[in-house]
């Protein structure tokens, strides 16, 4: 009698099934009980190891040239990061000053604060950056829980003052303290911060930084004549209640001219041009020909300056 060809196979495989043999490349330990248990899990754990077994399984699939050969790196690892996030340019000093306004200059909210005052200070490069590594932290394991597929490395936020551009490089690629990561350098920057009537009626105004000529040691005047002396704010902003901050790429030392003994810096008001304006209009205008009236009803643009050395003190 024949047998039928299925049951044959069946037969076979049965075969197979009752004699297993192992993958090639896999060695046995030996019998049972013949090897300590540190060894054995030790054997197990080599076994499993992803950067042996990966590559393995890889290298049996593809065929690679005697011109080609496959070398594994000794140093880098051959399962390179994702580094997937999204760029979200937001500038992240805004959430802070949800937590009060006093975190953009102390006792701005303290009961005894002037209602009118003009300072000058500097801003905290360690502060910042430990802020905008917290941020990107958090958000990376928010994203991690809700499932987007990413590896918590990259960088989200990388701007604190203004949407302009970003102020940070790429978050994995700090290699040194807090505050010395900052695009452009990590120097503390010059903040003025403005509280009062000034920017509550003026709100247009311009407010920026004139270089002082080195004419008069002890009492320079502003440089006008040159086009590069005029420093324009790097980020600006505008508070309820008649606040405002102004930031410049330029250090306290800088501005008053404790560097070298430079002349410093001049902070300059500037009464807007279509807006506003600073003086009280004239009396007598309205009468006369066209020509006197205008004679009468010109004002150039004002300015007042104020040295930064006044501001902050020696």
């Amino acid at each position: 009698m024949s047998v039928p060809p299925m049951l044959e196979a069946a037969r076979a495989l049965a075969g197979r099934l009752a004699k297993p043999r192992p993958p090639a490349g896999c060695q046995p330990f030996g019998p049972a009980g013949s090897a300590p248990r540190e060894t054995f899990f030790e054997g197990v754990l080599a076994a499993a190891d992803p950067g042996v077994t990966i590559p393995r399984r890889v290298r049996a699939r593809i065929a690679v040239t005697p011109t080609a050969p496959m070398q594994a790196s000794a140093t880098d690892d051959t399962l390179g990061p994702i580094l997937l996030a999204p760029k979200l340019p937001w500038p992240m000093m805004r959430p802070l000053l949800g937590f009060g306004r006093d975190w953009l200059a102390p006792a701005l909210e303290a009961k005894d604060a002037p209602e009118e005052f003009i300072a000058v200070m500097v801003s905290n490069p360690a502060f910042i950056e430990a802020y905008m590594a917290g941020l990107n932290d958090e958000i990376g394991r928010e994203m991690r829980w809700r499932g987007f597929p990413t590896d918590q490395r990259g960088t989200v936020f990388d701007r604190f003052w203004s949407d302009q551009g970003a102020e940070f490089p790429e978050l994995h690629t700090w290699q040194g303290t807090l505050g010395s990561h900052a695009l452009g350098g990590g120097a503390a920057r010059l903040v003025i911060v403005i509280r009062g009537e000034l920017l509550l009626r003026f709100g247009t105004a311009g407010v920026f930084l004139q270089k002082a000529a080195a004419t008069a040691p002890l009492s320079p005047l502003p440089d006008l004549g040159d086009p590069q002396s005029t420093l324009y704010p790097l980020f600006s902003g505008h508070l309820s209640g008649g606040i405002g901050y102004f930031g410049f790429d330029l250090t306290a030392d800088q501005a008053t001219g404790a560097v070298g003994g430079g002349p410093g810096w001049y902070v300059v008001f500037q009464e807007p041009p279509v807006d506003l304006r600073f003086g009280a209009p004239r009396q007598g205008a309205s009468t006369g020909t066209s020509d006197l009236f205008a004679l009468a009803a010109l004002r150039l643009q004002q300015r007042v300056f104020i040295h930064a050395a006044a501001l902050l003190g020696p």
